[in-house]
C-alpha cells in the first residue's frame, strides 16, 4: 500500500471544463447489445448507477444518431422522442449518485467501397451462432444510383428501393393484426417508401377473410399502429386499395372476378363471375372514395389504387376483355371512364398529392392482351397526368420488358418501375433516367433491410414460396433475418 501521505495519481481530482471530477478514472463507451429495438432498456439504470461514483465521468456506450443502426437492433439509439425518453431514468440514475455522464453518438454512414482491406463486418443472424462474416465490399467510385436520394412530391425519399404491395394473407377477418407491426417496421427506413399490402376498399372481400380491408372504423384503427411503427423509423407509406368488383352468372368476357382464399391450404378458385350494371359502377367509386379517406384517417401517407392484376380497373381498360356496349365499353375514352371515375373521386377526395396508380397495362387480363397497350397507356398516362397524380407504378411482364417509354414520355409525374428487377436492373433504370423508382417485391419480402444490403453488396436471403401466403403471423413473415453491421 502507498503511504497515506501519498495521494494516487488516479483518484486526484481534476477540472474538466466545468465539471468538478473527482478522480480521473473514466468509464469509456462500451457496446453491450440490450438495447432491444433500439431502445434502451430499463435494466441499463443499474448497470450504469453500479458503475457511477460521486465526480466520477462515464461515457455511455456507443449510442446511434440515425436510424441506419436498425441493423443492430439491440444497439441504442437516440433519434426519436422515445429513444430519448428511455435514457432519462438511466440518466438521472448516474446523477443520483453524483456521476457526470456524457453519450457517445455515432453513424455508420454510407458505407463506401475499396479494393483494400475495407471490410463490411456483418453478424449472421439466420444462425444465431455469434459468427461474424466478412464481406468484402465491391469498389465503386461513385455513388449506387438505387441509393441516391428523390423528391416525390413533397416526400424526401432518402433512396428510390421501393417496398411494393404483396398479399400476405395474414389480416384475420379482413382486420388488420398486430403482427404487421413488425412486419412493415422490419422493412422501414428513414426517408423509405412502403406501399402496403393490397387492401380492399369493400365488404366483397370477405371471400378473402385473411387480407385486410379498410372499409369499417375498427379497420382503419387496426392499421394506425402499423402507420406508426412505419412512420417511427421516418418511412413514407401509402395504402393500395383494390376492389374486385360484384359477382354474378355471366357468360360474356367482360367479368368481375376475384379470388376466394381457401385458408387450410392456401389455394384458390374462381368463383362465378358477371357483368357490373352501369348503375352499379357509382357505388364502386365511392367505396373507393371513402376507403381513401379512411386510409388518410389512419395515418397513411396517400394511397396507391390497384388498377392492375385483373381486377376490375384493368378488365375496363382492356380492349380484348371489355365487351360492354354501353359508355363504358368500346373507346378508349369510354374503357378508360371507370378508372378516371375512381382516380378522380380519390383526388377530389385526399388530393392528387397523395395519389398513386398501379397499372399492368401490357400484360395479360385472363390469357387476353390488349390490342394496342402502348396507345392505351399512352393515353392513360395523359389523363392522369391531366389530374396531377403523384406517381405511376408500372409492371414490366417478362416478355414486355422495358416496355415502360411511352408511359415515361406522357406522364409528368414520377415513374416507379416493378416487374422482376434486381439491384443491377434498378441501378441501369435510375442511371438512364427509364424510372425514378423502382419496387423489387419478393427480395424485401426475403430481405427486410433490402437497401442495407444492397448499400453493402451483401447476400440476398432467398425466399421460400412455399410460406408467401400461409396464414401464420411469424413463418414466413417476421422471421426472414436482417443484416446486423457491426462497426
Amino acid at each position: 500500500m502507498a503511504s497515506n501521505s501519498t495521494s494516487v495519481s488516479l483518484l486526484t481530482p481534476y477540472k474538466m471544463g466545468s465539471f468538478e471530477l473527482s478522480h480521473r478514472v473514466v468509464m469509456p463507451p462500451m457496446t453491450r447489445k440490450r438495447s432491444y429495438n433500439n431502445t434502451p432498456q430499463s435494466h441499463a439504470i443499474e448497470y450504469y448507477a453500479q458503475r457511477t461514483t460521486k465526480g466520477g465521468f462515464l461515457i455511455s456506450e456507443s449510442t446511434s444518431a440515425s436510424d441506419i443502426s436498425n441493423g443492430s437492433p439491440n444497439m441504442p439509439g437516440i433519434w426519436t422522442e422515445d429513444q430519448a425518453e428511455a435514457w432519462k431514468p438511466i440518466v438521472d440514475s448516474v446523477h443520483g449518485k453524483g456521476g457526470v455522464f456524457f453519450c457517445q453518438l455515432w453513424h455508420p454512414g454510407r458505407l463506401s467501397d475499396s479494393s483494400l482491406n475495407n471490410f463490411l463486418i456483418a453478424w449472421n443472424a439466420a444462425n444465431k451462432k455469434k459468427k461474424f462474416i466478412e464481406t468484402e465490399m465491391a469498389a465503386k467510385s461513385s455513388p449506387v444510383p438505387l441509393l441516391t436520394p428523390y423528391k416525390m412530391g413533397s416526400f424526401e425519399l432518402s433512396h428510390r428501393v421501393v417496398m411494393p404491395p404483396m398479399t400476405r394473407n395474414r389480416s384475420y377477418n379482413n382486420t388488420p393484426q398486430p403482427h404487421a407491426i413488425e412486419y412493415y417496421a422490419q422493412r422501414a427506413t428513414k426517408g423509405g417508401f412502403i406501399i402496403s399490402e393490397s387492401t380492399s376498399a369493400s365488404d366483397i372481400s370477405n371471400g378473402s377473410p385473411n387480407m385486410p380491408g379498410i372499409w369499417t372504423k375498427d379497420q382503419t384503427e387496426a392499421w394506425k399502429p402499423i402507420v406508426d411503427s412505419v412512420h417511427g423509423k421516418g418511412g413514407v407509406f401509402f395504402c393500395q386499395l383494390w376492389h374486385p368488383g360484384r359477382l354474378s352468372d355471366s357468360t360474356l368476357n367482360n367479368f368481375i372476378m376475384f379470388w376466394k382464399a381457401v385458408p387450410d391450404d392456401g389455394e384458390y378458385f374462381k368463383p362465378t363471375p358477371k357483368q357490373l350494371k352501369a348503375n352499379e359502377l357509382p357505388l364502386i367509386v365511392n367505396n373507393f372514395r371513402i376507403a381513401a379517406r379512411n386510409a388518410i384517417e389512419a395515418g397513411f401517407d396517400g394511397v396507391e389504387i390497384n388498377s392492375a392484376n385483373s381486377y376490375i380497373i384493368d378488365q375496363f381498360l382492356n380492349d380484348q376483355v371489355n365487351d360492354r356496349t354501353d359508355e363504358y365499353g368500346g373507346s378508349i375514352e369510354n374503357r378508360c371512364r371507370l378508372a378516371l371515375e375512381i382516380i378522380g373521386a380519390v383526388v377530389e377526395e385526399i388530393g392528387a398529392d397523395r395519389v398513386g396508380i398501379k397499372l399492368s397495362l401490357f400484360s395479360e387480363v385472363y390469357g387476353k392482351k390488349d390490342s394496342n397497350p402502348e396507345f392505351l397507356s399512352t393515353y392513360l398516362a395523359s389523363e392522369l397526368t391531366k389530374l396531377g397524380v403523384l406517381y405511376l407504378h408500372v409492371f414490366e411482364p417478362k416478355d414486355e420488358p422495358r416496355c415502360l417509354k411511352s408511359i415515361r414520355s406522357a406522364f409528368e409525374g414520377t415513374l416507379i418501375a416493378s416487374g422482376g428487377y434486381n439491384k443491377t436492373d434498378g441501378d441501369e433504370a435510375i442511371t438512364e433516367s427509364y424510372a425514378d423508382l423502382v419496387s423489387f417485391g419478393r427480395l424485401f419480402l426475403a430481405n427486410p433491410d433490402l437497401p442495407k444490403r444492397f448499400e453493402a453488396n451483401a447476400p440476398l436471403n432467398k425466399h421460400d414460396r412455399s410460406t408467401f401466403y400461409k396464414t401464420d403471423p411469424v413463418v414466413g413473415y417476421t422471421d426472414y433475418p436482417s443484416l446486423e453491421i457491426a462497426c
